[in-house]
C-alpha cells in the first residue's frame, strides 16, 4: 500500500455508505456534490435508486466533503450550497474533537508542511450546526463517523504504525466498517474523524 490509500480508501468507503443509506430512506434521486471533486471515483458515483446530474440542473441532494472548513466564509459556503438543492444538504466536516487532529497538526509543524486541511477551529459540530440552522434548513440527522483501526487522526504520520498491522487490515480493495464505527455517540465525538448534519430545506 502507497502513501495514505487505506485511511483515504476507509473514509471514502464509510462516506459512500452513508450516501447511499440517506438516498434509500428519503427516496433521493438526484444528487450533487459541490464542489465537484474526485472523492467518489472521479464523481461517478450513483446511487440504486438516483442519477448523477449536471451542475445546472436541480437537485434533491447536494453534499460537501471537508470543505466547510476550508473556506474563509464558511456561512457563504453554505449560502452557495443552499442555492444549489431543492431540499436536502448533506455536509461533513474533520472532527476536532479528536485529540489525534491536534497531533496531526503538531506533525505538521515538526516536518515544516504547511497545513493544508483547513481551520481547525471550524471542524466543530457545533458551528456547523449553527451555520447550516441560521440558513433556513432543519437538521434531521447528524452523526459522528470514520472510526478505523488507527482511532487517532493520524494519516499522514500513521505509516509508522502499517509496519505492526496485519496485511489483511490494510487491503484497500475490501474495506469494511470497524468495530468501532458501532460505539455509543458520546465515544465516537470524540475518536471519529468526521462529523456530518444532513439537513431539509424549510418550506416558507
Amino acid at each position: 500500500m502507497e502513501g495514505l490509500g487505506f485511511g483515504t480508501a476507509y473514509e471514502t468507503a464509510i462516506f459512500r455508505e452513508s450516501i447511499d443509506r440517506l438516498v434509500k430512506k428519503y427516496q433521493i434521486k438526484r444528487v450533487l456534490e459541490y464542489p465537484i471533486t474526485n472523492l467518489l471515483n472521479d464523481f461517478q458515483y450513483k446511487a440504486s435508486t438516483g442519477q448523477i446530474g449536471p451542475p445546472e440542473t436541480n437537485h434533491d441532494l447536494v453534499w460537501s466533503f471537508c470543505h466547510f472548513e476550508q473556506n474563509e466564509d464558511s456561512d457563504q459556503f453554505i449560502d452557495d450550497l443552499a442555492d444549489k438543492t431543492n431540499r436536502y444538504l448533506l455536509v461533513a466536516i474533520q472532527n476536532n474533537r479528536n485529540p489525534g487532529l491536534t497531533l496531526h497538526w503538531f506533525y505538521h509543524k515538526i516536518i515544516g508542511k504547511e497545513w493544508d486541511h483547513g481551520k481547525i477551529g471550524k471542524m466543530s459540530p457545533k458551528k456547523l450546526r449553527k451555520a447550516v440552522t441560521k440558513n433556513n434548513f432543519t437538521i434531521l440527522e447528524d452523526d459522528f463517523h470514520d472510526l478505523p483501526w488507527f482511532i487517532l487522526d493520524v494519516y499522514e504520520c500513521g505509516h509508522f504504525l502499517k509496519k505492526l498491522v496485519p496485511r489483511s487490515l490494510l487491503n484497500e480493495q475490501d474495506v469494511k466498517p470497524s468495530k468501532f464505527e458501532g460505539w455509543p455517540r458520546i465515544i465516537k465525538s470524540f475518536l471519529a474523524h468526521h462529523y456530518q448534519v444532513l439537513a431539509e430545506k424549510s418550506k416558507s
